[in-house]
This record gives C-alpha cells, structure tokens and sequence, in this order.
C-alpha cells in the first residue's frame, strides 16, 4: 500500500485554526489528522504542500506518521513540542518499521537518512492480525501499554 494524496483542511474556530491533514492510499483507504502551528497557518500549509510531494505521497502509511511528523517539527524554527503516541516503542513494531524513529534520553533524534527514512516490513506484519484492542486512557498506568491498562 502507497500513499497517492495528501489534502489539506483548515477549521477556523475562535481560538485558533485547526489544520487537518487526509492521507488517501492507493488501495482506498483514507486517513485523518491533525497539525497545527499557532499564529503561522499559511506557513504549515505551504510546508504540507512540499512535504507531501517529496516525501509523503509514495510512500507506506504505515510506517510514516511518526516520521514525518517529525520531519515538520525538526525543519520549523522555534517548534518547541509535538504530541505523539511513540508508535515506534512496541519491540513487535521495531521488527516491522525499519528504520524506525528512537527515543534517546526523553526526544527523538534527528534522522539522517534521505525523505522519511522508514519502511515498513508487509511480511513481519502479517504475523501480528488485527485484534479488538482497547485502550482506557483514563486507566492508570495506561500509557505504559500493560495487559492490566489494554482490554
């Protein structure tokens, strides 16, 4: 699976815009997100435009989220933090995206390898199914991914 095109929204709202990111595949699967950059909203977008042809339309979704989320955040001048899931903390996942992003001393690392320096392995996934997972995020504990916080 490849992505073919990225679209851009953004939603005015009083307190600030909301841009939303929609990622379709070649395969007819879409997906949503959110980016944002208070107080400089042309910029984003003209970046996501850039970004999506260089970097992003081509390549495997599922081992791109984190990646070029951190590709924004590491080319913006004063990008101070970026709220993520670490998607790459789960040593089955590791086996999966090679080239995975890594968490070093509480950030993650600048990557030096060309465009998003992920891909992802369709082979090892195949032997991790879809489950009905379940997380609580208002659990203790939750964010450690332990079989007491995941139902």
């Amino acid at each position: 699976m490849r992505i073919t095109r990225v679209d851009t929204h953004v939603v005015g709202t009083p307190w600030r815009n909301l841009t939303y990111v929609v990622v379709h595949t070649d395969e007819g699967l879409s997906g949503v997100g959110e980016t944002g950059m208070l107080g400089h909203t042309d910029a984003l977008l003209g970046y996501l435009r850039e970004a999506a042809v260089n970097h992003v339309v081509g390549s495997d979704p599922f081992a791109t989220l984190t990646a070029a989320s951190l590709q924004v955040g590491f080319s913006t001048p004063n990008f101070k933090v970026l709220k993520h899931f670490n998607d790459f903390a789960d040593a089955e996942i590791k086996n999966i995206v090679k080239g995975a992003p890594q968490v070093v001393d509480g950030y993650f690392e600048i990557s030096d390898v060309p465009g998003l320096g992920v891909e992802s392995d369709a082979d090892a996934a195949a032997e991790f199914p879809r489950q009905q997972a379940h997380f609580d995020l208002f659990a203790d504990g939750w964010e450690k991914r332990t079989p007491e916080t995941v139902r």
